[in-house]
């Protein structure tokens, strides 16, 4: 008899044991939690009106337009793109100014377009940025020059932004809006 409780006994203890190992909750294992980069907040392109500085040189594209003359025809499927700009040295005596040729427009594409160097020809201002007119390409301490650049671009090209930058510093760019 004794066998018989004992194979019994064993028997429950053994439906117990299982019964309790169904039952009890296994803790999941921590799985390493990989934290979110963030992504970074692109910083907006200023747009037309806007004034941004570099290196002693405080630059304001006052407007832009998009025009044609009977005088200058642009070629077929192009227009000239006129930007009215005000460059001021807020930095030291006899600044270095970046002349036309670190004036650029490109479009949502980066295609990159240079001033066009008849452009200017189009405006009889006095204090317009010209090709021509920049020998020594220095601004006193508090000088300002406000003037027109113009650009040939193509009509079917969008996007546009212009770009003031001279190599080794940071490029100034505004968004057209055209």
């Amino acid at each position: 008899m004794q066998k018989k409780i004992t194979i019994a006994l064993i028997l429950c203890l053994t439906v117990v044991a299982i019964f309790a190992t169904g039952c009890i909750k296994e803790k999941p294992t921590a799985m390493p939690t990989s934290t979110p980069t963030p992504t970074p907040t692109p910083t907006p392109i200023p747009a037309v009106t806007s004034t941004l500085t570099t290196d002693g040189l405080q630059v304001t594209v006052n407007s832009v337009r998009k025009d044609e003359s009977d005088f200058l025809m642009p070629k077929s499927g192009y227009t000239f793109l006129i930007v009215n700009l005000t460059i001021k040295n807020v930095g030291n005596e006899g600044r270095k100014m970046y002349g036309v040729a670190g004036m650029t427009v490109e479009d949502n594409a980066e295609h990159s377009f240079p001033a066009h160097p008849r452009v200017d020809d189009l405006y009889e201002k006095i204090d317009r940025l010209s090709p021509y007119e920049w020998e020594d390409d220095i601004l006193s301490l508090g000088q300002e020059l406000t003037g027109e650049v113009g650009f040939e671009i193509p009509k079917v090209l969008t996007g546009w932004q212009f770009i003031y930058w001279y190599s080794g510093e940071p490029k100034l760019i505004w968004d057209l809006e055209l």
